[in-house]
This record gives C-alpha cells, sequence and structure tokens, in this order.
C-alpha cells in the first residue's frame, strides 16, 4: 500500500504525469462522445459492435497511458545521484552541486540514495528537513545589549 501511494504522490508532483493522463482523459472522453455513425467508429465497428469499438480504443489509451507512466516511475524510482557531480565536505560532512553550489545532505544521499537540499532553519542553522540532521548550527551572538 505504501508503494501505491508513492507513485500516486509521485504522479501528483510530475508535470508530464500530469499532462499525459489529461490527455488520456480527453482522448477517452472524445472517444465516447463521438457518434456511431462517426468513421473511425465505423471503420473498427466492422470488427467489432460500436460499443465495443469504444471500449476496445479505451483500454488501448488506459494501456499506452500506464506503460508510458511505469517505465517513467520506474526510471525515477532506480535513478541514483552522480557523485561526480558534487563535491563532499568533510566537516560537516555534505555534498555541494558543482555547478550551482547547492548543499545537500550526506545522510540522505549515503543512506537512501535522495537529493535532500539543506535549508537554514531560523532557530537551528543549516539542516536537513526530512532526516532533521544539522549541519550548521546557528552560533548564539557573542554581544549583550
Amino acid at each position: 500500500m505504501d508503494t501505491i501511494w508513492k507513485i500516486i504522490t509521485l504522479w501528483l508532483k510530475d508535470r508530464f504525469h500530469l499532462s499525459l493522463w489529461l490527455l488520456i482523459s480527453l482522448l477517452i472522453s472524445f472517444n465516447w462522445l463521438l457518434s456511431d455513425s462517426n468513421t473511425l467508429i465505423q471503420a473498427i465497428g466492422e470488427i467489432l459492435t460500436p460499443i465495443l469499438a469504444k471500449i476496445a480504443s479505451t483500454l488501448l489509451l488506459l494501456s499506452l497511458g500506464l506503460t508510458a507512466s511505469l517505465i517513467v516511475l520506474s526510471r525515477k524510482f532506480h535513478t541514483k545521484p552522480n557523485l561526480k557531480d558534487y563535491d563532499y565536505i568533510e566537516d560537516p560532512g555534505y555534498y555541494v552541486h558543482k555547478m550551482t553550489k547547492d548543499k545537500y545532505c550526506g545522510n540522505c544521499i549515503d543512506k537512501h540514495d535522495k537529493l535532500y537540499r539543506l535549508s537554514m532553519h531560523p532557530e537551528k542553522g543549516l539542516i536537513c528537513r526530512p532526516c532533521q540532521n544539522i549541519y550548521i548550527p546557528l552560533k548564539p551572538s557573542s554581544y549583550s545589549k
């Protein structure tokens, strides 16, 4: 069940999947709105009845959409970050992208092969939000009022 929710959240976050399923839904709707006298339906209807032609074309469109989605999702699930694109900063233990200079959690890359950019927390300092690992803590101010 957990894998299904991961797939659904990936579908919702990915514009490719949203566009793909919107297109598939529109094509299926268009398919069912065609009149039985349409030439496409009639051509397929020569072999099958018009309702079976609509069902067959709906199943074909759904299978094409699912196949494309599964190919893209399997590539996303199995891609690992290319560590050649990153410099490892031993102390405090994070990775820095060579081009963008963004900092990424060394803990998440090493343990889970996931890229999580570090962010500045107003009270804690430079942290990884998913694993809560603090890399550069905020220092208390050295002056007093």
